[in-house]
């Protein structure tokens, strides 16, 4: 019984900590696209522009921070339950779609079928978001990005594959 409480306290902790993340970051995207809009301006003397570069680092220091407490709040979603990757993506979502940058459009297309599978949650979203940002890094431009979950079967194989593709 007191396990079960330990471990219903450090869930409720981490919902927490995520939601926190999630709105703290809401707020950074403001700040940092507004200070980048004053920076890509041809106004201000070197003096203004040196100090909002400074403020920008230290706002996207700080979505780094957010970010490793979102993580945080995913801590133990690892489930032995099998589930779909949809479902799983629909879980980390918000914090995925929330740090899109501007000029860029996310656009998601679900599997054909559901297929469960073991999933842990935070390296899904680890390694998601290691692909998006690979994918914004090569467009400097903006852009779509389209993350795409879908199912084959191949002869031979012991089952269906699941399948998550991200594309720039």
């Amino acid at each position: 019984e007191r396990r079960r409480l330990e471990d219903e306290i450090s869930r409720t902790i981490g919902v927490m900590a995520g939601g926190m993340a999630h709105e703290f970051n809401n707020l950074l995207n403001v700040a940092i696209g507004n200070i980048d809009l004053v920076l890509d301006s041809k106004g201000g003397d070197e003096m203004q522009r040196e100090r909002l570069s400074r403020a920008s680092g230290a706002l996207l220091r700080s979505a780094d921070v957010s970010r490793q407490l979102a993580d945080f709040g995913l801590r133990g979603e690892r489930s032995d339950l099998p589930q779909p990757i949809d479902q799983a993506l629909d879980q980390i979502w918000p914090f995925i779609a929330n740090s899109v940058p501007a000029g860029f459009v996310l656009v998601r297309e679900r599997a054909n079928e559901d297929v469960p599978i073991r999933i842990d949650s935070r390296g899904l979203r680890s390694a998601l978001s290691n692909l998006l940002q690979n994918a914004y890094d090569s467009m400097p431009g903006g852009g779509q990005v389209f993350v795409r979950t879908w199912v084959r079967r191949e002869p031979g194989a012991d089952g269906p594959i699941v399948n998550l593709d991200v594309t720039d």
